[in-house]
């Protein structure tokens, strides 16, 4: 972990660095202030026999002497010669070239790395689209990998957190739904009975409701004076509608389930809302599938929610049609 937020660390110094010289154009041109100049031209950084923390090379040809030792040596949109010692080197859209050179680890973005036979990295070279040449099992103690996977898969506590989060989220909206079932238990089989009974609709319905919330939050947001309206329209509103929409397909997925073992409708869903959610929950924890179950709900709402502002009648079955609504959506 520390490694990465080492790692982590230095693209930000990198990203820092390449905003000033793209800023100042001057920057890219100028010597280090401690460098020398070598008969050919070439920047050579001052001896130092002290060891440095961090040493960023920029817009220069340099080098690193051979008695200089630093922990993270960065070199950003130049070419460099590294002769000395660095627990890590990270090489941005560069060149490195090692000559007797001692490192741990190398990191290589859109660069190209030389290593000579005199150079030794005790540990691996993480590369991203570059070019490392010279690395053989005398020089590299470690192996050449691709940094992306790397990044990703190695931060061992990501998958937990993630799924964690998945867990708190599948409760919450499990909760959830067996409270709108009591509260609101025919307006959730009325919704989920649109998404069998009229899916077209349901789909333009959640594509139109979409553009129209997100349109409706843009504008307010732009005009200022109506951004709490539309912070509030996109951050809050909009992502509840979404969840009202996953827990509607999982009562009508619940009342199919139980149409199937029972003939006997309840008037209040709190059932079908337990077995429905338990099974989207299973079955969602992939982001495409539950992003698709929560957008079909969100449609069902949107269209629900438009007919009975029409006052359209039968909109919302009664209680004696509950049974009916369930068997069309069976």
């Amino acid at each position: 972990m520390n490694r990465f937020i080492g790692i982590a660390s230095a693209i930000l110094l990198v990203g820092v660095l390449a905003a000033c010289t793209a800023t100042d154009p001057r920057l890219e041109d100028q010597p280090l202030p401690p460098a020398q100049t070598s008969i050919d031209g070439t920047a050579v950084a001052a001896p130092s026999g002290r060891g440095e923390r961090v040493v960023i090379l920029s817009g220069a040809n340099v080098t690193l002497p051979a008695d200089q030792s630093v922990e993270l040596l960065v070199i950003y949109n130049s070419t460099a010669r590294v002769e000395g010692h660095a627990s890590t080197v990270m090489v941005v859209n560069g060149v490195a070239n090692f000559v007797g050179a001692r490192a741990k680890d190398v990191i290589a973005i859109q660069s190209q790395v030389a290593l000579d036979d005199a150079s030794r990295v005790s540990g691996d070279i993480r590369e991203i689209d570059s070019r490392v040449s010279g690395a053989t099992a005398a020089t590299v103690s470690g192996r050449i990998r691709d940094f992306g996977p790397d990044m990703l898969f190695g931060w061992q506590g990501l998958g937990t957190a993630l799924l964690l989060a998945y867990i708190a989220f599948a409760v919450s909206a499990l909760i959830a739904g067996v409270i709108l079932a009591g509260l609101a238990g025919r307006q959730l089989r009325a919704a989920s009975a649109l998404i069998v009974n009229e899916p077209l609709m349901v789909v333009g319905a959640g594509i139109v409701g979409l553009i129209g919330l997100l349109t409706a939050g843009i504008i307010a947001i732009v005009t200022i004076v109506g951004i709490p309206f539309g912070i509030g329209l996109l951050a809050l509103v909009m992502p509840g509608l979404f969840v009202i929409g996953y827990i509607v397909v999982g009562v009508g997925l619940g009342d199919w389930i139980l149409g199937r073992s029972s003939p006997v409708v309840r008037e209040r869903p709190y059932l079908a809302a337990i077995v429905g959610l338990t099974v989207v929950g299973l079955v969602s924890f992939l982001p495409p599938v539950s992003g698709l179950v929560s957008f079909i709900g969100f449609g069902s709402v949107m269209l629900l929610s438009w007919r009975v502002l029409r006052g359209i009648p039968g909109t919302v079955p009664s209680a004696g049609g509950i049974a009916r609504v369930a068997e069309s959506a069976g």
